[in-house]
This record gives structure tokens, sequence and C-alpha cells, in this order.
């Protein structure tokens, strides 16, 4: 089980209401080994970047659209066939890492912009990638 926390007053809390459901799961008394690291994106960021890929499953849906990137891509959209077939490829292509993750802020910009860039030229207007103001 993957868990986020946040320190905030000395302590370690929930950083999502996910996480606090599944940290009522533990067993009273136990003990846990629990290997920390520091994300390089906020939960926000991780969430407007699925959110966009859900943008971008609706939109290929709607259009009714297969696309070619290197492979024949699919016929039917989500998010994580968005996230494994599209962008990923994409990052790997574009950038030769395999994680969003490992991407600086500028990276993180050009690749929204090769994504609208490689949308754009199989005809598919982008969404906006989401921020707080929308």
């Amino acid at each position: 089980m993957k868990i986020s926390l946040r320190l905030m007053g000395g302590s370690f809390i929930p950083a999502t209401k996910e996480d606090a459901e599944n940290i009522k799961q533990f067993q009273k008394d136990a003990v846990y080994v629990v290997d920390i690291k520091v994300a390089k994106r906020t939960d926000t960021q991780r969430r407007a970047y699925f959110l966009w890929a859900i943008m971008i499953a609706d939109i290929l849906n709607k259009e009714n659209k297969d696309l070619k990137y290197e492979v024949d891509l699919s016929k039917y959209w989500n998010k994580d066939i968005v996230h494994e077939t599209l962008l990923k490829k994409i990052l790997k292509d574009k950038f030769n890492k395999d994680s969003t993750t490992k991407m600086n802020k500028d990276e993180v910009n050009q690749f929204i912009d090769e994504v609208v860039l490689f949308l754009a030229n199989n005809g598919i207007e982008c969404p906006d990638f989401p921020n707080k103001e929308d």
C-alpha cells in the first residue's frame, strides 16, 4: 500500500482523504517499516496531470480517433491508456524520461507543448492543462 503524508506541525498527516482511509486499515500496535521519499511534484500537480489525461481521452473518444505514435494506439481511450500509450511515449521519445516526476519545471512546460503539437498534427484540439484558476 502506498500512502502520501504531509509534515505539519512536526507530525505526519495523510495528504488526501483516501490516504486517511488507508491508514484506518493499519493494525493497532503493529510496527510498520516506511521508505520515505520526497515527491517531486505535488498532489495537486499529479491530479491536474491525470485530469488532463481524462480530458484528452474524452476528446479522442468523442472524435473516435485512432492515433499512430510509433505504434497504432487505442480505439477506446481512458485516463490510463492516454497516460501509458500516448503521454509516456512522448515523454520517452522527446525527453528520454520514464516519468514526469523526473522532469524539471521547464521540461514539464515543453512536454505539454509536445503533447499539444502531436494532437494538433493529428487534427485534435487539445484541452488546456488544468490549473487552479480554472
